[in-house]
């Protein structure tokens, strides 16, 4: 099958062909899945059992149960257009205030968000930041980081 074709949606409709979530229940879908190989499993699990195909939350809840935890290197690859080392900065103040596993790399978006904005603020105000400035807070991120886990 090729992924480049598939979506959480077109695969929810390969198994309940039937039944087409509201627009609600779709951006939900859209949102939280992000491993296809595992929403895979969780959609023949509930048709298997012939589950409600409307019951998308406790779907998703099921779902969230076997996904594996985003790692910073499915972080990077969500955001190629961004600098890595930004990403990771960001990625690693998320991290350090998680009391649970992240399972969709959508929860790091505001806090690389974050970053970008005060990066224009400061070139805004016509102060640069430097590529060994941004390399000596990656590394203080990494040490903290290595320290707390």
């Amino acid at each position: 099958m090729n992924n480049l074709q598939s979506s959480p949606i077109t695969e929810y409709r390969k198994f309940f062909p039937h039944f087409t979530p509201s627009c609600y229940q779709q951006d939900l879908i859209e949102t939280f899945v992000t491993d296809l190989d595992v929403w895979r499993e969780t959609l023949m699990y509930w048709a298997g059992n012939d589950y409600r195909p409307q019951s998308i939350a406790k779907m998703l809840d099921y779902y969230s149960k076997y996904q594996k935890p985003i790692s910073l290197a499915d972080v990077l690859k969500a955001y190629p257009d961004k600098d890595a080392r930004l990403v990771e900065i960001a990625t690693l103040q998320v991290l350090m205030n998680m009391t649970e596993p992240v399972k969709s790399v959508n929860y790091f978006k505001p806090a690389i968000d974050e970053i970008y904005s005060g990066i224009a603020k400061a070139e805004d105000r016509q102060l640069s930041i430097s590529s060994g400035t941004i390399d000596a807070v990656l590394a203080r991120r990494r040490k903290q980081y290595e320290s707390q886990n």
